[in-house]
């Protein structure tokens, strides 16, 4: 391993485990150009948070603020998330960041297999990973996969909040009134993705493209409904702690 590798940073923003196999590797990157690793890894640990990542990663330095085993929420849909390691990339992409990226890359599928590389713009309508390369990380991996050793320790998982407590830390989405003027924002497409995991849908709940288009409108709302009925909630289209809890067991 060339690269530092820090684990005193616990990102509380995940699911505890996996209910698959991991069987792929997701990059990111953190968006604007000048921000500071420090900060990004912060960011992404912060308490009440609603996104995380595996992996923060520049040229010689990653850290890991979720362990693989654990479901980060990096890709914005449940059932990537489920399955994938997500790495937030340094959006500058120097020479540095690509062969840490890589050794990286290297070292989990020495460890998972040969897990495929994918961008977050193949899940969600998103510029991430911006500038990256993929077929560069993977010829670079491919060059280093004769050497590594298996991935270093994962750091301890933060405490277990527990389904009642990651609920309660979600935002309450009142669809009431979606059949006339549709909610957008943090947490919709992430319900879409519960509701269609539930076997509610797709119809009203995905854009063109197949996944949770992030605005919920009068199928969304219907969608909702009827799985609140189903499981002897409040029929009354607010996804609030209850619902919530409800939706994230497996």
């Amino acid at each position: 391993m060339s690269y530092e590798y820090i684990t005193r940073h616990n990102s509380p923003n995940y699911t505890r485990g996996r209910p698959v196999k991991i069987n792929g590797i997701v990059i990111h990157h953190w968006g604007v150009t000048g921000q500071k690793f420090d900060n990004v890894v912060n960011y992404l640990c912060r308490s009440g948070g609603n996104s995380s990542a595996h992996y923060v990663v520049e040229g010689g330095r990653v850290a890991c603020i979720v362990a693989p085993a654990n479901t980060a929420w990096h890709a914005g849909v449940l059932a990537v998330n489920q399955r994938t390691i997500g790495i937030e990339c340094r959006p500058e992409a120097t020479d540095a960041d690509y062969r840490t990226v890589a050794e990286l890359v290297a070292e989990l599928r020495a460890a998972y297999g040969p897990l495929p590389l994918s961008k977050h713009s193949d899940y969600k309508a998103t510029s991430c990973p911006g500038v990256w390369d993929l077929a560069r990380i993977n010829q670079l991996a491919s060059g280093d996969a004769g050497s590594v050793q298996p991935p270093p320790p994962t750091p301890s998982p933060a405490p277990d909040l527990g389904l009642v407590d990651v609920a309660a830390r979600l935002p309450v989405l009142d669809l009431r009134n979606a059949t006339a003027k549709p909610v957008a924002g943090m947490g919709v497409d992430v319900l879409q993705g519960l509701l269609m995991a539930h076997g509610q849908g797709p119809d009203g709940l995905t854009g063109r493209s197949g996944r949770p288009d992030g605005s919920a409108g009068d199928g969304t709302k219907t969608a909702l409904l009827a799985y609140q009925r189903a499981h002897g909630l409040d029929g009354d289209a607010v996804a609030g702690a209850a619902t919530w809890a409800s939706l994230l067991t497996p």
